[in-house]
This record gives C-alpha cells, sequence and structure tokens, in this order.
C-alpha cells in the first residue's frame, strides 16, 4: 500500500488519499463486523467522507490515531522507520501511523474494512456507495 500511496502522489499528482483495505485484523476486535473503522489525518476530509457514508447508509466510525502510534513505527535501531509493531494495545493505529509516512503530508484517510467487508464469506462492497457519494459532493 506504501508503493501504491507514493505512485499516487508521484505519478498520479493526488493532492490527497484515501486508502480502504483490510488493513488490519485488529479492526474487528473494536467495532466487530457492524462499523466500519476509519482513521484520518485532517478533520475536513474526514467529515466530507463521513457526509458521504451518511447518504450512502453506510455506517462508519473513527478511531484514534495518537503521537506513540508515530513514535512506535520510529522505535527501531536498525532503519529509520519499521512497520510492525509490538504495541498490542492499537496495532490499526500503528498503521496507520506507518503509511501516513508515505503520504508526503498530504490529507490521508484510511477506511479499515476489515469487519464489514463480507457476510458469510461473501463480499458486500462495503464503501462503494460511499466512494461514489465522495466524489459526487466533491463534484
Amino acid at each position: 500500500m506504501a508503493d501504491a500511496i507514493t505512485y499516487a502522489i508521484q505519478k498520479l499528482q493526488a493532492t490527497k488519499i484515501i486508502t480502504i483495505a483490510t488493513l488490519t485484523r485488529a479492526m474487528i476486535k473494536d467495532l466487530e463486523k457492524y462499523v466500519t473503522g476509519a482513521m484520518a489525518t485532517s478533520n475536513e476530509l474526514f467529515d466530507r467522507f463521513h457526509q458521504a457514508t451518511c447518504q450512502a447508509c453506510e455506517t462508519f466510525w473513527r478511531m484514534p490515531v495518537s503521537r506513540e502510534n508515530y513514535q512506535a513505527m520510529s522505535n527501531t535501531q536498525y532503519s529509520d522507520l519499521v512497520n510492525h509493531s509490538y504495541d498490542k494495545y492499537n496495532p490499526t493505529g500503528n498503521s496507520m501511523a506507518f503509511l501516513d509516512n508515505f503520504t508526503e503530508s498530504l490529507s490521508f484517510l484510511h477506511i479499515d474494512i476489515t469487519g464489514t467487508a463480507y457476510i458469510d464469506d461473501c463480499g458486500k462492497g462495503t464503501m462503494v456507495k460511499s466512494i461514489i457519494e465522495y466524489y459526487l459532493l466533491e463534484g
């Protein structure tokens, strides 16, 4: 995903980054299979996408990303950045903090569909309606 973010910025001249994926299984522990979790570096981007999810009738909840998450990603003696942390309390926040290192300070929204992507092992198109609504709002 870091490569895709870098490509979007460098080759496509992206002005904001929105990712949707099953980033970690940890989101299921927090929100189960009923609510999609999201983390953002920009309140404006989050609020605008939240407006789209309301219009699409999809459930969406903001999860925290703290300074400690960013510190966990740089807590290494062998490299500038590590993509894994042994912090068991907020692994999704740590993953978001890791990816944010590649956004070149652009507004970044990650939507984690781990718990909401499937019903009985069948994909259900989680957040597709919200993406369409978001782009309609953005015009």
